[in-house]
């Protein structure tokens, strides 16, 4: 195994184990690691900061295994693209330099006050509100944290946000810029519009010889076969080592434990408020509701709608820091004294309670069961392509490899970069291995990838036995796909010419109903809507019909490029936003401009750290990271 790991340094494997053994070194305070800094580069300097190749790589791995799980297989491209590398660098430094900053302003926390911070902290605490140290220990065990460790973390981010909260906290937002900033999300537009199916042209003629010759000269690369290759595949999976398990009574109920607050079923509380921008005017509603008088009644006389007012059935977790405990401390029917938040001074009412749940062991009992096999099999998976990437370094082919981990290798005759057979159909084997496909496409013919982890601890090795060359598809070949292109173009540009003549009849000052009557086409209703309203789950009207409408004039008309269609769409109705009928939404504008110039503040003040202490990233060190990582 030495010589192996001597002979594959480059290989994933070896480097995640060597950047482990880093980590551990430096987290455990074994002083005397020299003899590891040769591999072991600095990757960014920060002031008299290093922060070594082995950290960074950490903690890019980290934020690609949370992007992966979020998002399925992400390959190094795709990483790239989403630029992970440079957001965990700026989040490396913006943490360093407020850690630096705070030093030298000489802010402190002493063991009492971070004690403190931590026995009062909601998240930390059980169903009485008092600290909980078994769900502490929970969280530890599910983050992979020590408790000096979390402490250690705990301390450096209270500190940070000393510094941050001192900087933003005076952020102040003028009346003028909320009330246009206001007025300008809350505005909403309708109007009229008629629609132009490209399919309402079925007769466009048949195309000529020059005709085709055109489109597929335009689209070669809609006629381009791609490049195939015939791969040995062999794949190391935890279901394929399942049945290789054993699993122990003691190993469920651990599991069960560990899992039980995301097993249950959260208490809900179906809540109403009164949401007040100042303090005064909320403890004068509250001694209303002290002396007897109706909630509905008191939001009424503040101009305050139902839909403002109820906030439906939530969760602890649905809510906000400062509304949580209060809301989960009231009894069915309570109501609270006023309680601030960011966004204002709120009385809170408790209408319906649903008490949580929690199985107990017995009802989950196979499914805690089924996970821990599935883990265990994921260690074993890992074990197994270890041996793997050992047999092949010591000069095994992949077949014979395979054979000695008991793992039968697939022959793949041929498949693109895309895990796609020649008959368009993916190939099963390559299910999730986009990374490991990707790496065997930039691999020579006759020689074999290095291992590499696919989606769910599978891990693949592919051994490239032959490569077929991309190839442009003659005419002829693909004469029916042309023709079929060449219609859908006519088909397009004739619905397009139609709208264009019914946007002129309503220039020349018809109106809609009466331009598009000639064509037998309806004439349907825009409601009013807000810019976003298009993005929205649920929307009725496209984003481009709803972005046009705010770049109309009144009765103004134009065209929009729609779906297998064109849309004619006239502006007809604006309906003002009015901020003083709704003082809850003004204050949250109020409260997001509050947070972004808040947030301002404290970049600008970050970027002078920057200037003042320096920063400097070794790229070739990073792109070695980003290189063995992905």
């Amino acid at each position: 195994m030495l010589q192996a790991m001597r002979s594959k340094a480059a290989g994933i494997v070896v480097k995640f184990l060597f950047s482990i053994l880093v980590l551990a070194f430096a987290v455990w305070g074994i002083g005397d690691y020299s003899f590891l800094r040769k591999s072991d580069p600095t990757a960014l300097e920060i002031g008299n900061v290093k922060v070594p190749a082995s950290q960074l790589d950490q903690q890019y791995r980290t934020e690609l295994d949370r992007l992966r799980r979020t998002l399925g297989q992400i390959d190094p491209e795709t990483a790239r693209q989403f630029g992970l590398m440079d957001q965990v660098i700026q989040r490396v430094v913006y943490r360093t330099l407020l850690d630096k900053a705070a030093k030298d302003l000489g802010v402190r926390l002493s063991d009492e006050v971070v004690r403190s911070r931590v026995l009062a902290d909601p998240q930390l605490q059980g169903p009485n509100g008092q600290f909980d140290r078994d769900r502490f220990q929970q969280i530890l065990y599910q983050n992979n944290l020590t408790e000096g460790g979390f402490i250690t973390m705990y301390r450096e981010d209270f500190t940070r946000a000393l510094v941050t909260e001192a900087l933003s906290g005076g952020a102040h937002a003028p009346d003028a810029v909320v009330d246009r900033l206001y007025r300008y999300r809350n505005e909403r537009r309708g109007g009229e519009a008629v629609f132009v199916p490209s399919a309402s042209f079925p007769d466009v003629g048949k195309p000529t010889d020059a005709d085709l010759k055109a489109v597929y000269d335009e689209n070669h690369d809609r006629f381009t076969a791609p490049e195939y290759r015939a791969l040995t595949v062999v794949r190391v999976s935890p279901e394929d080592l399942m049945s290789q398990v054993k699993v122990t009574d003691q190993q469920v109920e651990d599991e069960y434990r560990a899992r039980l607050p995301t097993l249950g079923k959260p208490e809900k509380r179906e809540v109403q408020q009164l949401l007040f921008t100042d303090e005064a005017a909320a403890k004068a509603a509250y001694d209303k509701l002290k002396g007897g008088a109706d909630f509905d009644a008191v939001a009424k006389d503040n101009k305050q709608t139902a839909d403002q007012t109820n906030l439906g059935l939530v969760t602890r977790q649905d809510l906000v820091t400062q509304l949580a405990d209060p809301v989960f401390s009231l009894p069915q029917g309570g109501f609270s004294s006023p309680v601030q938040s960011p966004f204002g001074w709120h009385i809170l009412k408790v209408t319906k309670i649903e008490a949580g749940q929690q199985p107990s062991l017995a009802e989950v009992r196979d499914q805690m069961a089924n996970e821990v096999k599935l883990r265990l099999a994921g260690d074993a998976a890992y074990d197994a392509s270890n041996k793997l990437e050992d047999a092949v370094n010591g000069g095994a082919t992949v077949d014979e490899a395979a054979a000695k981990i008991g793992v039968t290798p697939v022959k793949v005759a041929a498949v693109d970069v895309h895990s796609n057979a020649p008959d368009g159909k993916p190939v099963p084997i390559l299910e999730g291995a986009n990374d490991a496909l990707t790496t065997a496409f930039d691999t020579p013919e006759g020689s074999d990838t290095q291992l590499l982890e696919g989606k769910k601890d599978t891990w693949f090795m592919i051994h490239v036995g032959g490569v077929t060359p991309s190839v442009l598809k003659p005419l002829d070949a693909v004469r029916d796909q042309v023709v079929a292109l060449w219609i859908t173009k006519k088909q397009s540009e004739a619905a397009k010419a139609r709208a264009d003549e019914i946007l002129k009849s309503v220039q020349s000052s018809k109106t809609l109903d009466q331009a598009a009557s000639p064509f037998k086409l309806a004439v349907s209703t825009v409601q009013p809507a807000a810019r976003d309203a298009g993005f929205r789950p649920g929307a009725t009207t496209s984003p481009e019909i709803t972005a046009r409408l705010f770049a109309l004039k009144p009765n103004e008309a134009a065209v929009v490029a729609g779906r297998d269609g064109y849309n004619v769409v006239r502006l007809t109705q604006i309906v003002a936003a009015d901020p003083k009928s709704d003082a809850a939404g003004v204050e949250q504008v109020r409260s997001q401009l509050r947070q972004q110039i808040g947030g301002d503040v404290v970049a600008t003040y970050v970027e002078a750290l920057r200037a003042r202490y320096g920063v400097t990233i070794d790229q070739q060190v990073v792109n070695q990271i980003t290189g063995a990582a992905s």
